[in-house]
């Protein structure tokens, strides 16, 4: 069979990175384009079963949906593979079914990590693809491309005489022991134009582990994509791969996908030492939880070369932070101390925040603030409260009315697509500009000190949260009129005209006085936040 894996184009249209939020997708741009993982091993297995395989990977080599019709044109394709997230899925959609149109002896799939099935039947309906692949299908792809096996499949059965199409879903299984997936076929991918923020470029990413147990899984999607059973390849295994991705394809710098990548800090430990005694000069991150982070793990793995760590921080109320909504597991002292650890090690420390958890309020915000303030990540991540078909808050969410849209274009991480029983969409959307405001102020103090100017403008900003939070714009109006004196009524005593005058101000200094305008306590921040916006 010749056979076309895809991954989609959205840079043209609506930009998504489509391995975040637990392969959902999130919002993308040109500074972070990561590998498609998922396609790179499907195509792996498949070469090993004698196919022949093209794998287009869209947004790195710049093409958009055009380029890639163009590029598949006088080809005969037997099955035809496109990637489909949730916010982009109706472009995706659209994408599936011109593939459909110009390849009619094709079968055409899509590739998603969303199960859920209104989501998936309407996407089958509107691309006209013959099947939608929601599974692990590493291991599988020959079989559901040959049509052996439905497993982790969807599809629409075209059913009685009058009756309309039915949907049809196979849960599938997920791959129990990852060590037996092999090598993604990197010599297929654009690696020289991969990037990530905190990396650099090129980079590589692996994935050592699926599956997450931890309470977060409320709202987190990578429990629901991936499982709560954690599945983990041996450090042996990884270091094979590393091998490949040194030695024969030339990175060093790594970013390791995984959900908790420290929950099993023996195995980190040893792949750590595997690490050193090959020599390599690698550069990695992780995301991990702070719980799951030793001392000596922390040291073992600075030596091995890592230089950041992700992880979930969420709030800094530390009443929602301990709730099963909140980050279960995590304690500010536990925070402190990482924070502490971290820099003396030389390891970057990246907070992953949302606002929006059901339990938080504006004041909740204000400890988040304040979090930012003393404990100084590197860098941040900013989120709002997204409710993912399939988790306990899409379902709690539609059951109390907090889902203000159904529109999955709103699902990219950044927008509003709810409110909740304390906060407003505007709520939620100013104190994600506080918490991204904040920061700036941190990033430009470590940059130019405390000057006055600058402490004067963060004072002016930290009023204005206050006043925000604690709803105190109204009341300190109101009494600015009760103070405020009535020139009808009140005689002005300000000085007896008898007495000395007052030094007039050509007395009193030789230079001419300046008045500083007034100004906003946002205003001069523009330039300093949108130059330090991290991006996840």
């Amino acid at each position: 069979m010749r056979i076309a894996l895809i991954n989609s184009p959205s840079l043209s249209v609506r930009p998504v990175s489509r391995s975040m939020a637990g392969g959902l997708g999130f919002d993308g741009s040109e500074g972070m384009l990561l590998p498609p993982l998922d396609l790179a091993i499907m195509a792996a297995t498949l070469r090993q079963a004698g196919e022949t395989v093209d794998l287009i990977d869209a947004d790195p080599l710049g093409l958009n949906a055009g380029a890639v019709y163009a590029r598949l044109e006088g080809h005969h394709w037997d099955f035809v593979v496109a990637t489909v997230s949730l916010p982009t899925l109706e472009q995706d959609a659209a994408f599936l079914a011109e593939l459909r149109r110009r390849h009619p002896s094709a079968r055409i799939a899509g590739k998603t990590l969303v199960r859920d099935h209104a989501v998936l039947k309407a996407l089958l309906e509107r691309s006209t693809a013959d099947l939608v692949i929601h599974g692990e299908a590493d291991l599988t792809i020959t079989d559901i491309a040959h049509g052996r096996s439905t497993g982790g499949t969807a599809w629409l059965d075209a059913g009685a005489s009058g009756a309309g199409p039915s949907f049809q879903f196979d849960e599938g299984s997920p791959v129990e022991d990852l060590n037996q997936l092999p090598f993604p076929a990197r010599d297929l991918l654009p690696n020289e134009h991969y990037i990530y923020p905190l990396l650099g470029t090129p980079v590589a990413t692996l994935q050592t582990s699926r599956g997450c147990p931890y309470p977060c899984g409320y709202y987190c999607p990578y429990p629901l994509v991936e499982g709560v059973k954690w599945r983990s390849q041996t450090p042996e295994r990884i270091v094979a791969e590393l091998k490949d991705v040194v030695e024969r394809q030339g990175i060093t710098k790594i970013y390791f996908r995984d959900a908790t990548f420290t929950l099993n800090q023996g195995r980190i430990v040893r792949l750590c030492d595997l690490i050193i005694a090959s020599g390599w000069r690698l550069e990695w991150v992780c995301e991990t939880r702070v719980d799951c982070l030793g001392d000596a793990v922390l040291e073992k793995m600075r030596a091995a070369g890592c230089v950041g760590l992700l992880v979930g921080v969420e709030t800094g109320d530390e009443q929602v932070m301990h709730l099963r909504e909140g980050k279960k597991g995590l304690t500010v002292p536990m925070l402190a101390h990482l924070r502490e650890y971290t820099f003396r090690l030389g390891i970057r420390l990246h907070f992953l925040l949302i606002v929006g958890l059901p339990q938080e309020t504006r004041e909740s915000l204000v400890a988040t603030y304040d979090l930012i303030q003393r404990y100084k990540p590197d860098t941040i991540g900013v989120t709002i409260i997204t409710p993912y078909p399939g988790t306990p808050l899409h379902t709690e969410g539609l059951r109390e009315g907090w889902i203000d849209s159904q529109q999955w274009k709103d699902y990219g991480g950044h927008q509003i697509p709810m409110h909740t029983p304390n906060l407003t969409r505007a709520d939620m959307e100013a104190g994600k500009r506080f918490l991204e405001e904040g920061f700036a102020l941190v990033q430009k103090r470590q940059v130019g000190g405390h000057s006055k100017p600058l402490e004067a403008m963060a004072q002016q900003h930290y009023e204005r949260l206050l006043r925000w939070a604690y709803r105190l714009d109204g009341p300190v109006a109101q009494l600015r009129d009760v103070l405020a004196p009535d020139p009808r009524t009140t005689p002005l005593r300000w000085f007896d005209s008898s007495a000395r005058p007052f030094p007039s101000v050509s007395s009193r200094r030789s230079t001419p006085v300046r008045m500083r305008p007034a100004i906003s306590a946002f205003e001069p921040l523009k330039d300093v936040w949108s130059s330090s916006r991290a991006t996840i």
